[in-house]
């Protein structure tokens, strides 16, 4: 194969910039395997990623000649960001495989990589579809191959939706033609129409959740335009078969459906339908009086029709609230039982541990005076920092009518990788961490055995990988994230949750053994929706090697009392 630099697919790095993580996923694949027998990014062993990348960053580390400048100049940072995105986004899919039987960071393109890399460049013709009809919403129709029966009943809902509802609607059997590519069609049938109607049934989910046929490559591009606008209504769920549990993809948990299983199914659910595509939701009903508030005061006291009554004002909570880096520690005491989460005056990270904790209420006074003769060790986080450590003094300290703990810690324990970790044939250890980061961020995947009770096999398989998932040997097991659980204790006040929250997740990223530093983490929780954005780097296992980078950009949906 001839060897073809980025530039002979972008000419410029807005260009490139500007793809999607589908596309320049199978543009990274063509490129690399145009390395073999010209570079060692592709030798014998397969493609190695700390290679790649120093190519893009033009290092020599003796790969050979190197360009005498960075292909695309001073964008080249840019470019080799998005890149190993890209990388990371085939690992991912299942793309690229680890090489477990070579040492370091080894890579190999699966089956599947091959054939998509083949159905990448040069770009295909596009297909022709017609522009949206003046004032209709266009939708594209995404559904799996589930048998006749259900081909025909989504027929019938297209040619409804299109005749009566007047809904443009894209589908398949009417838009895609002998000779054109199905690929694409699918790639611009996302792009171009206004909504997507995912026909979820249980087929449907388990080929979109293992990236499977054509459902799997649709998948790919939902997913890829959800990264870019989490909170977009575009992509619209409707149960066929099943129930939601076994039908709906693992992408869009957190999306509400519309459920047209009933045979007929109900026409109030198809309503809901066409008033999402047609931008005409239910109207609440009219606004009432406003209240009178001419007996409450300036200051938040209301007096009472009783002479003489007076009663404060129930302070109204935020319903939003983001935290990108936690006022408050997390206590964790296995002795006393105790789990505290006090804000922090001061601190002190180094040889000791120093913390200066403000008792804003009698609840953490409490904490701290049980605190003392405490013997075991236990868990202290702040900041980016956690350790295993050993109370070493403590002292309560009144300044200016303040309660003040000053408390210090002898840490024992600070580093949490475990260099002894292992993978499975398809899954390197690496990406049995990610997984473990993203159920803790995301609850992606909780754990769940789906094998039969009778399957022996099945089921020492799923324990051997959801062990590997929940961190070997770890302090910490991740079974689930630990939002959901703090939401239940403190959510209804949205600020201490997320400060709450943060501190805990930081706590858990670390002794679960998923990283081992924390770049950046930023929580934004508005109602019971969950924003997360999270970077991180695994241990450096070899000198000449990158540590392994965990990105996660999500969200989750909380429970809620509505």
């Amino acid at each position: 194969m001839v060897f073809r630099p980025l530039k002979s697919f972008f000419s410029t790095a807005d260009e490139l910039l500007q793809q999607d993580l589908p596309k320049l996923g199978g543009v990274l694949l063509t490129h690399l395997k145009s390395y073999e027998g010209l570079s060692t990014v592709y030798q014998h062993a397969g493609l190695h990623r700390g290679y790649f990348r120093a190519m893009l960053e033009n290092r020599n580390i003796g790969l050979g000649p190197l360009p005498k400048e960075p292909e695309y100049g001073a964008r080249q940072p840019e470019v080799t960001k998005r890149m190993m995105e890209a990388w990371n986004w085939l690992e991912r899919q299942g793309l690229l495989i680890h090489n477990d039987q070579q040492v370091g960071d080894w890579f190999t393109v699966s089956s599947d990589g091959e054939e998509y890399s083949d159905q990448t460049p040069p770009a295909p013709n596009p297909v022709k579809m017609s522009k949206s009809v003046i004032g209709a919403p266009r939708a594209l129709l995404s559904y799996s191959w589930d048998g006749p029966e259900h081909q025909q009943w989504v027929n019938n809902l297209a040619e409804r939706l299109h005749k009566e509802s007047g809904v443009e609607v894209v589908f398949d059997r009417w838009h895609l033609n002998p000779g054109d590519d199905r690929l694409h069609f699918m790639e611009r049938g996302v792009a171009e129409s206004d909504f997507v109607i995912v026909v979820c049934t249980p087929t449907y989910a388990e080929r979109a959740n293992r990236r499977e046929r054509g459902v799997g490559y649709e998948s790919m591009v939902i997913t890829a335009e959800l990264a870019k606008n989490i909170l977009t209504n575009k992509f619209i769920p409707v149960l066929r078969g099943g129930t939601w549990d076994s039908s709906l993809p693992t992408y869009l948990g957190s999306k509400m459906g519309v459920d047209l299983s009933g045979e007929p199914f109900s026409e109030t659910e198809y309503e809901k339908l066409l008033r999402v595509l047609h931008g005409e939701p239910l109207q609440p009903p009219p606004l009432g009086k406003r209240p009178d508030f001419s007996r409450e005061s300036t200051t938040g006291t209301k007096v009472s029709s009783a002479a003489g009554s007076v009663t404060e004002a129930s302070p109204k909570l935020p319903t939003k609230a983001n935290c990108n880096f936690s006022p408050r520690a997390l206590l964790l005491s296995k002795e006393l039982s105790i789990r505290a989460f006090p804000i922090i005056q001061e601190s002190s990270w180094s040889e000791e541990i120093e913390l200066t904790v403000a008792a804003d209420t009698s609840e953490i006074d409490s904490i701290f005076s049980r605190f003392r003769g405490h013997k075991d060790v236990l868990v202290v986080a702040y900041g980016f920092d956690v350790a295993v450590a050993k109370l070493k003094s403590l002292n309560r300290v009144v300044s200016g009518g303040k309660v003040l703990w000053k408390v210090q810690f002898d840490p024992i324990r600070t580093e949490f990788s475990n260099d002894m970790e292992v993978g499975t044939s398809g899954t390197s250890a690496d990406e049995f961490a990610e997984k473990r980061v993203r159920r803790l961020l995301l609850n992606e995947n909780p754990m769940a055995f789906k094998s039969d009770t009778n399957d022996v096999i099945g089921l020492a398989n799923e324990a051997m990988s959801e062990s590997l998932v929940q961190g070997l040997n770890s302090i910490v097991k991740i079974q689930r994230s630990s939002f959901i659980d703090l939401h239940t204790d403190f959510g209804t006040d949205p600020i201490k949750f997320v400060e709450i929250a943060w501190i805990s997740a930081v706590a858990d990223l670390k002794l679960s053994a998923a990283v081992q530093h924390i770049d950046h983490l930023t929580l934004e929780l508005n109602r019971n929706i969950l924003n997360v954005d999270f970077s991180g780097r695994r241990h450096r296992k070899y000198v000449n090697v990158p540590p392994y980078e965990v990105n996660v950009k999500g969200s989750m949906t909380l429970p809620s009392d509505d």
